[in-house]
């Protein structure tokens, strides 16, 4: 089983949008601000990914071209929403990742192929610590970063402790979010189902 996008897409922006729940919330007299939904595609690991890495149960045999995402929510109230943060080029992971890494563009300068600055990004969601998607909180300077309280807390604390797991977070990124919270630019979710920004809700 073999799956990969055309070859005459190697950088995919897929927009998202539901026009019928558009429609029914402005019926409803929705007040949140309406988004647009783009998955930016700025890398991607070749055609031999192991399928059974992110499917359990699944062939040891089947790969795919799996490719590393990032998700911008474009407001209608002007915020810029970014969830997980991609890699940067120098990062240690990526040099010791097992597979080639294909067609890679900086997730800053992805970004910017919407026509949207680094600067102009005023939030980024953390899904979780792991290398690809933390490590480019550092390219947005305006952006608040919002991440679950017992992710950051586990993992600038006992993940590094003797026999307690931490396999696939780099400690710089970990260094780089406590700096940040000590500027203030560092918000703790606490917990399941919690709207962190108006119209958008994070659950664990």
């Amino acid at each position: 089983m073999r799956a990969r996008p055309p070859s005459f897409l190697p950088f995919v922006i897929v927009q998202l949008f539901l026009l019928t729940l558009l429609v029914d919330a402005e019926a409803m007299g929705q007040t949140d601000p309406l988004y647009e939904v783009y998955a930016i595609s700025y890398a991607r690991a070749g055609e031999s990914f192991p399928l059974s890495e992110i499917a359990l149960g699944a062939d040891s045999t089947s790969v795919l071209d799996i490719n590393f995402m990032i998700w911008l929510l474009k407001g209608s109230d002007g915020k810029n929403v970014l969830v997980d943060s991609g890699f940067l080029p120098d990062s240690e992971f990526k040099k010791n990742y097992s597979l080639p890494m294909l067609d890679y563009v900086r997730p800053d300068q992805a970004v910017a192929r919407l026509g949207i600055s680094p600067e102009d990004i005023s939030d980024i969601v953390i899904t979780h610590l792991h290398w690809d998607h933390a490590d480019g909180v550092g390219l947005f300077p305006n952006a608040q970063i919002w991440i679950q309280k017992a992710e950051l807390e586990y993992y600038a604390g006992e993940a590094w402790q003797p026999e307690m797991k931490h396999y696939g977070v780099d400690p710089r990124d970990i260094v780089r979010l406590v700096d940040l919270n000590t500027k203030g630019r560092v918000t703790l979710i606490d917990g399941d189902a919690q709207e962190i920004i108006d119209g958008v809700t994070v659950y664990t």
